[in-house]
Order: structure tokens, then sequence, then C-alpha cells
């Protein structure tokens, strides 16, 4: 089964993979980040600077492709801390031109590369602004770049791209659920995906 959590920065992403990846006992992905330094890219760690160093692009919608191709041809459980949802809205948020605005053909491509549709779950997690906001800055990097403008921006960008994807889905408000009931209610979810 592969679990992919989507949402803004300071929703519960991390969170969420870590308890979920404890319960199904599958490994956590995002690509180049070091789970063991706590390190996110954006935050010109090591891993940062090698990349940058031979151009190699990250962060963007090619490694969430190949993570996706990779993915769809192996039998393995994996929880995927974003992926091309993530590059879509941050890529529109900050007027990157790389993807085209109706990105649809580009979701409905990534969705065939997992292959078999009963093996995927997407979850969207939700939280309002200013839990987000408190969430990130209690991170050890306390790294916050939103207004309020700019996370109803991704809000709404996220949730067009919800509502188009046709992989089996499900929305979370994680300021109305612990942790512990959110993961709950998705390994739920994941028991009854895999009965059908």
């Amino acid at each position: 089964m592969i679990v992919i959590l989507e949402g803004i920065n300071g929703v519960g992403k991390t969170t969420y993979a870590r308890a979920l990846s404890s319960a199904l006992h599958a490994p956590t992905y995002r690509a180049f980040r070091d789970d063991l330094k706590n390190e996110h890219l954006g935050q010109d760690g090591e891993r940062e600077r090698l990349l940058k160093k031979y151009d190699v692009g990250h962060n963007t919608h090619r490694d969430d492709l190949y993570a996706a191709d990779l993915l769809g041809r192996l039998d393995v459980d994996v929880i995927m801390d974003r992926s091309l949802p993530s590059a879509i809205a941050y890529d529109r948020l900050e007027g990157r031109p790389q993807l085209p605005h109706d990105c649809e053909e580009l979701l409905n491509f990534w969705q065939e590369m997992f292959g078999v549709p009963q093996k995927v779950l997407y979850i969207w997690l939700v939280a309002p602004y200013e839990m987000a906001k408190e969430r990130a800055l209690s991170r050890p990097d306390q790294f916050w770049p939103l207004n309020h403008h700019k996370y109803t921006e991704l809000h709404a960008t996220f949730a067009s791209i919800y509502w188009q994807l046709k992989m089996r889905k499900f929305a979370i408000d994680t300021s109305k659920l612990t942790p512990d009931e959110g993961v709950e209610g998705i390994l739920g979810a994941c028991r009854q995906h895999l009965s059908k």
C-alpha cells in the first residue's frame, strides 16, 4: 500500500508520516530528505548544497514522477511525505513557470505511474492558518514563509488538485483530531482499502 500525505507546511504531514510508518512498518519517503538529521530541503543543508552544485533539480514534479514510476513497479508499502500535488501547488504560488496552469493531464499521468489504483491512498491534511503557522514555528528549523493570503491561495490549489484526483482519497482537518485519532482513521481506510 502507498499512502500519500499532502498539504501545506505545518498541517501535520511529518507527524502523521512517522506514526503511519510505525503502525504499518513501512518506510517514509520524501525525495532527498535526511530524516536522521531532521533536514528538510530549503534549509541549505549538506544534501541541498550538493544537489545545487551538480545542478540536480529537487522538490520538483520530476522527482515525484520518477518516484511514482518506481513505486508503481515495486510491491512495497511506503508512506510518501509529499508528492506531485505539492510541486504543483508551490510552483504556482512561487510563480515558477515549470508547469502549465491546468495540470490535469500531468496528474492523470502521475496517478497511472503508481499502477494498480487499489494500492494507493491519498490523504489531504488541512489545518487553519494560525495553527499551521504555530506548528511550523515550533519545529527546530522554525520555517514559515507564508502570509495568510499565500496560505489561502495554496489551500485553494490543493483543493482543486484533490477534486481532480481519481485515486482513493480523503481529507483530514488536523485541528479537529489528535494525530492518534487521524492515524487510526487512515489505518481503518487502509484496512478497508486492502480488503477490496
